[in-house]
């Protein structure tokens, strides 16, 4: 099994997640679960470029997600993990701290078991 499968199981199981994708910041999809990614990965790639032209433009720290609410209660979470955007669909009606915070701790387990040298609490500053 490789590391996106690995990846594609865990993400999923996270209570709250509906849909999710995972994207190279140049746009190239690696993995999702959605019917039509299209829209979202369009969407994901390009504010996480933005996202991360104005913290380098202005001085600001890296951004950790962005939320954009949708139709119906649903939002669309936008995380940056290394070289990488996770894109979340969150179920409807779920709560969106506890579920942002339960994604973040997942990816910094993975950001640390990529570079074991750092601590978790080196990965989350």
């Amino acid at each position: 099994m490789t590391g996106v499968d690995l990846f594609s199981q865990h993400i999923g199981q996270i209570k709250g997640v509906e849909n999710f994708m995972v994207l190279r910041h140049d746009g190239h999809m690696l993995t999702h679960n959605m019917s039509q990614p299209e829209k979202m990965s369009s969407l994901a790639t390009l504010t996480g470029i933005s996202a991360q032209s104005i913290q380098k433009t202005m001085g600001f720290t890296p951004f950790r997600y962005l939320v954009f609410a949708r139709e119906h209660n649903q939002s669309l979470i936008i995380f940056t993990l290394d070289k990488f955007y996770v894109g979340i669909l969150a179920k409807t009606g779920f709560n969106l701290a506890e579920l942002i915070e339960d994604i973040a701790k997942f990816l910094v387990k993975i950001k640390v078991k990529r570079n074991p040298g750092n601590s978790p609490k080196e990965e989350e500053e």
